[in-house]
């Protein structure tokens, strides 16, 4: 995410972004779902994956 230039804005821009899918698109199974009536994307699950990844990332 910031490997080639650490920027805290992008960081806590990003983690806002995950928290607010989070609260708003998560279901009791964890998936991301925007339409209920449809089945879950996969590129979908793994876009947050990757963000979280990202987030989770710390710079040794």
């Amino acid at each position: 995410m910031d490997s080639a230039k650490p920027n805290n804005e992008y960081r806590k821009y990003t983690q806002a972004y995950a928290d607010k899918m989070g609260d708003t698109l998560r279901t009791e199974t964890s998936l991301f779902q925007r339409d209920p009536q449809k089945p879950v994307p996969l590129i979908e699950q793994s876009a947050m994956v990757e963000i979280y990844a990202n987030l989770a990332y710390k710079k040794q």
